[in-house]
Protein backbone atom coordinates (compact mmCIF):
# COMPACT_ATOMS: atom_id res chain seq x y z
CA UNK A 1 0.00 0.00 0.00
CA UNK A 2 3.03 2.39 -0.81
CA UNK A 3 1.32 3.65 -3.83
CA UNK A 4 -2.30 3.41 -4.48
CA UNK A 5 -2.91 5.42 -7.67
CA UNK A 6 -3.55 4.01 -11.14
CA UNK A 7 -0.69 3.08 -13.11
CA UNK A 8 -0.91 4.40 -17.25
CA UNK A 9 0.18 1.24 -18.86
CA UNK A 10 0.19 3.46 -22.03
CA UNK A 11 2.91 5.10 -20.72
CA UNK A 12 5.01 2.64 -18.46
CA UNK A 13 8.04 4.66 -17.72
CA UNK A 14 6.10 7.76 -17.24
CA UNK A 15 3.84 5.89 -14.66
CA UNK A 16 6.69 4.06 -12.81
CA UNK A 17 8.28 7.27 -12.63
CA UNK A 18 5.23 8.97 -11.05
CA UNK A 19 5.31 5.46 -8.49
CA UNK A 20 8.58 6.02 -7.66
CA UNK A 21 8.08 10.10 -6.36
CA UNK A 22 4.54 9.52 -4.82
CA UNK A 23 5.47 6.21 -2.55
CA UNK A 24 4.99 6.81 0.88
CA UNK A 25 8.69 5.99 1.64
CA UNK A 26 9.59 8.97 -0.50
CA UNK A 27 9.88 12.20 1.44
CA UNK A 28 9.88 12.93 4.99
CA UNK A 29 8.24 10.63 7.54
CA UNK A 30 5.38 12.62 8.33
CA UNK A 31 4.39 11.42 4.42
CA UNK A 32 4.24 7.68 5.79
CA UNK A 33 1.98 8.74 9.07
CA UNK A 34 -0.06 10.66 6.90
CA UNK A 35 -1.06 7.65 4.72
CA UNK A 36 -0.52 5.07 7.46
CA UNK A 37 -3.79 7.34 9.80
CA UNK A 38 -5.33 7.44 6.31
CA UNK A 39 -5.53 3.85 5.48
CA UNK A 40 -6.52 3.12 9.49
CA UNK A 41 -9.47 5.55 8.85
CA UNK A 42 -10.36 4.29 5.64
CA UNK A 43 -10.11 0.63 6.46
CA UNK A 44 -11.40 0.85 10.17
CA UNK A 45 -8.26 -0.87 11.38
CA UNK A 46 -8.02 -1.79 15.06
CA UNK A 47 -4.84 -1.56 15.65
CA UNK A 48 -1.32 -0.75 14.07
CA UNK A 49 1.61 -2.72 14.32
CA UNK A 50 5.30 -0.87 13.62
CA UNK A 51 8.21 -3.33 12.73
CA UNK A 52 11.30 -0.52 13.50
CA UNK A 53 14.07 -2.77 11.34
CA UNK A 54 17.10 -2.25 13.11
CA UNK A 55 19.02 -1.38 9.70
CA UNK A 56 15.88 1.29 8.66
CA UNK A 57 17.19 4.84 9.82
CA UNK A 58 14.21 6.34 8.90
CA UNK A 59 12.08 3.27 10.14
CA UNK A 60 13.61 3.64 13.60
CA UNK A 61 13.65 7.68 13.66
CA UNK A 62 9.85 7.68 12.64
CA UNK A 63 8.27 5.03 15.03
CA UNK A 64 7.58 7.54 17.91
CA UNK A 65 6.10 9.79 15.25
CA UNK A 66 3.98 7.76 13.68
CA UNK A 67 2.47 6.28 17.52
CA UNK A 68 1.52 9.99 18.37
CA UNK A 69 -0.37 9.89 15.11
CA UNK A 70 -2.14 7.09 16.48
CA UNK A 71 -2.50 8.38 19.51
CA UNK A 72 -4.07 12.01 17.49
CA UNK A 73 -6.61 9.20 15.68
CA UNK A 74 -7.33 6.73 18.79
CA UNK A 75 -6.05 3.55 17.03
CA UNK A 76 -3.35 1.91 19.48
CA UNK A 77 -0.03 1.11 18.13
CA UNK A 78 2.58 -1.60 18.99
CA UNK A 79 6.34 -0.85 17.87
CA UNK A 80 8.44 -4.20 17.28
CA UNK A 81 12.15 -4.08 17.19
CA UNK A 82 13.58 -6.45 14.12
CA UNK A 83 15.88 -7.32 12.28
CA UNK A 84 14.85 -8.94 8.56
CA UNK A 85 18.39 -9.70 7.97
CA UNK A 86 19.98 -10.83 10.77
CA UNK A 87 17.41 -13.21 13.02
CA UNK A 88 19.66 -13.38 16.10
CA UNK A 89 19.06 -9.40 16.79
CA UNK A 90 14.80 -10.75 17.39
CA UNK A 91 14.68 -13.20 19.66
CA UNK A 92 11.01 -15.11 18.78
CA UNK A 93 10.34 -15.37 22.47
CA UNK A 94 10.40 -11.35 23.33
CA UNK A 95 8.59 -10.90 20.22
CA UNK A 96 5.92 -13.13 21.06
CA UNK A 97 5.76 -12.29 24.48
CA UNK A 98 4.73 -8.21 23.44
CA UNK A 99 2.61 -9.17 20.79
CA UNK A 100 0.14 -11.24 22.93
CA UNK A 101 0.11 -8.73 25.57
CA UNK A 102 -0.55 -6.13 22.70
CA UNK A 103 -3.50 -8.32 21.90
CA UNK A 104 -4.37 -9.02 25.47
CA UNK A 105 -4.96 -5.24 26.11
CA UNK A 106 -7.00 -4.53 22.74
CA UNK A 107 -9.60 -7.37 23.76
CA UNK A 108 -9.86 -5.89 27.23
CA UNK A 109 -10.46 -2.38 25.09
CA UNK A 110 -7.49 -0.67 27.03
CA UNK A 111 -5.75 -0.35 23.70
CA UNK A 112 -6.49 3.16 23.50
CA UNK A 113 -4.43 3.87 26.65
CA UNK A 114 -0.92 2.70 24.76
Amino acid sequence: MDYLDELDVEHPLNALARKMIGNIYNGPFTRKADACCGYMQKYNCDAAIELCHWGCKQSAGGAMLLKDRMREIKKPMLILDGDALDRRNCPSGQIKTRFEAFLELLEKGEGAAL
